[in-house]
């Protein structure tokens, strides 16, 4: 797209004018072959297979279609099924089978970096829904095995069935997506809602006097691997009562387990479940109890909002977390799923059972009314800070600053560049992202809800978190 394109583009075709040359019907292969063998009269088998592929360049489309913003479509849907019958006698017969089904389904856009525009009056927009590209890969496994049993005038049946499902995603929200009254209002840049858009990180400062050298202005994609069985099992009798009527009796027991994200990145619990449930207003500081087997889920309601979190042993706060430990520990610079809290004595404090969101920081320590002083000028020396927050939370339960240690960022940005300094950039959390804790002993968990107005550690607006906790059960 540019100034010199034309304002509708040629991109869709009329009803009753679609044809193969002009391009926008889609493509599509498929093949089915089977095979039936018989060894003998007592035992036959088949193998199916179906492949079918279907492209379009066009995909799913909004009326910005029109404008030449396309989503191309590729889809792919294997199938594949086998079957073995074996025949112990003339009343009693056994089937197996094994089946796999595909549905792989991948939409992406033409044009990623535009962000998604549209206006209320009806005009056409521009711009790909910002949901795309996303990716879908869905594996199901399925086995079954059934015994059929005839005499007199009932059949029975009783049989299982086991279907393992496997879904791989990738959905991507990394564009804004932006509405407006009409373009009057797109002109004067005033829109009425917006959804996932980011600042796109070139500015460190609230008055954008100073420049990032490592923009991150794109959020993390939303990459999910679901895991759940689904188990059956099941006795039918038809009785065959007279002539004229027969009666189906049967009784059928299923399983279907709660899906589970293989590398921790969505957890199962439930809100309505939850023992306890806490708005963190924006810029205030929290703390609470989390005893040993209860989980701690801290969320960013409103995304791109630092948590600044210390723990501390809750019957001897001498006991409280150690950044370095921690980290050495683990090999790697950031906390996310499957990170163990260490603490100052090498004992396991908490761990992280589900991340939504990755690498949070734990380097980079709290802000205070003294550094914001030194990084951003004498008249940020009486802005609040989560030092303040800390000290007033801690004095709660008899500390003071000497047990502010280094704490945990969650949700914070903290790039470590070529050179080895530490850039605070956009935040990669979406609205609703989490993390969720379960502690290894009773805990005192305290927060705070950073203020930083001078960074975009917070996107320059802080907003409110959430904690909610749930009993080991």
């Amino acid at each position: 797209m540019n100034r010199s394109s034309a304002f509708l583009n040629q991109s869709v075709a009329l009803f009753g004018s679609q044809t193969q040359t002009l391009g926008n019907l889609f493509n599509g292969n498929e093949a089915e072959g089977k095979l039936d063998y018989n060894w003998n009269t007592n035992n036959r088998m088949f193998i199916e297979f179906n492949w079918d592929h279907n492209t379009d360049r066009f995909g799913p489309c909004s009326s910005n279609c029109a404008r030449g913003f396309s989503n191309p479509d590729n889809d792919y849907f294997p199938n594949a099924q086998f079957n073995f019958v074996h025949t112990f006698s003339p009343t009693i017969l056994n089937e197996f089978k094994l089946g796999y089904t595909q549905n792989n389904t991948q939409v992406g856009t033409n044009l990623p970096g535009v962000p998604f525009i549209a206006f209320t009056d009806s005009v056409t927009g521009f711009g790909s829904y910002n949901g795309y590209p996303q990716y879908f890969k869905d594996h199901e496994y399925s086995y079954g095995d059934m015994v059929s049993i005839s005499h007199g005038n009932h059949s029975f049946k009783a049989g299982v069935d086991v279907q393992r499902n496997l879904e791989n995603s990738l959905f991507s929200v990394a564009r804004g997506s932006y509405e407006f009254t009409d373009p009057l209002w797109f002109a004067a840049d005033t829109p009425e809602g917006q959804a996932a858009g980011v600042n796109p990180g070139f500015c460190t400062t609230l008055a954008c006097d100073q420049y990032s050298s490592n923009p991150q202005g794109v959020l993390s994609p939303s990459i999910r691997h679901w895991r759940n069985w689904e188990v059956g099992a099941y006795f039918q009798d038809d009785w065959k009562i007279t002539k004229r009527l027969t009666l189906n009796l049967g009784l059928r027991y299923d399983l279907l387990t709660w899906p589970t994200e293989a590398s921790n990145h969505q957890s199962n619990f439930d809100p309505a479940t939850a023992v306890y449930d806490h708005v963190i207003p924006a810029r205030t500081p929290w703390s609470g109890l989390v005893r040993k087997g209860q989980s701690i889920r801290i969320v960013d309601s409103f995304g791109q909002q630092s948590a600044d979190t210390l723990f501390y042993n809750a019957h001897n706060h001498a006991e409280r977390y150690d950044a370095q430990a921690t980290l050495a520990a683990q090999g790697s610079a950031y906390v996310t799923a499957g990170t163990t809290l260490l603490s100052n004595e090498g004992r396991a404090l908490a761990v992280v059972t589900a991340d939504t969101s990755g690498d949070h920081d734990t380097s980079a320590g709290a802000c205070s009314c003294e550094s914001n002083t030194v990084r951003f000028g004498h008249h940020t020396r009486y802005m609040h800070a989560c030092r303040e927050n800390f000290l007033v939370e801690v004095a709660r339960h008899g500390m003071d600053k000497r047990d502010i240690v280094a704490n945990i960022n969650f949700f914070m940005n903290v790039p470590v560049l070529p050179n080895g300094d530490l850039a605070i950039v956009d935040g990669l959390s979406k609205p609703g992202d989490y993390v969720e804790l379960r502690a290894e002993m009773d805990v005192l968990c305290v927060i705070s809800n950073c203020p930083q107005v001078n960074n975009p550690c917070n996107g320059f607006d802080p907003t409110d978190l959430r904690v909610l906790i749930w009993d080991a059960s």
